[in-house]
């Protein structure tokens, strides 16, 4: 299968699992989210330490212990809790990644791997807390009904994009021009679904 689409896929499957949280409390499956970001700014703080750059590591080294510390507050119990965190965040994860790019430049070695999979990883943690914000507004009583109602659009956009992905995969395995017929199709459905949970609340 086409790397792509192999990625898509598991996105795909990974985006199911956050719209049903696994079973888990919102706050608990909120944390869970957390610390797995703050394992990957660790690891690229570490890597920073290791390579330097002077003014522009850290200038970085700092955003990234600003975002290590508002990954490190409590619980979120409350739905304004989770507001407050989550505007926190958001700001922290747009200064680092600023200052990520700075640094990008600035290095000598070859980062790309590095800087992207951390690009990765912060992108995936923006749509988490869109969803996030979901599952904490479904747990007050107003407008219940209207947010279930579109949990269960996200759901049904969710497998058709899937099977848009697994009908290109049973026409012909691994025949490269069958995904490149496809790959438009499914990108824009891909991109059409990430657009309606970012706009869940608009």
């Amino acid at each position: 299968m086409n790397k792509f689409l192999e990625d898509w896929m598991a996105e795909l499957d990974e985006l199911e699992v956050d719209l049903d949280m696994d079973g888990m409390d919102v706050s608990d499956y909120f944390e869970k989210g957390k610390n797995e970001l703050k394992e990957a700014v660790d690891s690229l703080k570490s890597k920073v330490d290791k390579l330097g750059t002077g003014e522009k590591a850290q200038s970085l080294k700092g955003k990234l212990e600003h975002l290590q510390l508002q990954l490190a507050l409590g619980k979120a119990e409350s739905k304004d809790a989770f507001e407050d965190q989550k505007g926190k965040l958001e700001s922290a994860l747009h200064e680092m990644g600023h200052k990520l790019d700075e640094w990008e430049e600035a290095v000598e070695e070859k980062t790309d791997t590095l800087t992207a999979g951390m690009k990765e990883k912060a992108e995936k943690f923006r749509g988490k807390l869109d969803m996030m914000r979901l599952h904490y507004h479904l747990a007050q009583a107003d407008a219940r009904d209207e947010l279930e109602e579109k949990r269960k659009t996200l759901r049904s956009r969710i497998h058709d994009t899937k099977s848009k992905l697994t009908s290109a995969k049973e026409k012909d395995g691994d025949d490269d021009s069958i995904w490149d017929e496809v790959k438009e199709e499914v990108g824009e459905s891909y991109n059409h679904l990430k657009r309606a949970i970012k706009g869940l609340f608009d």
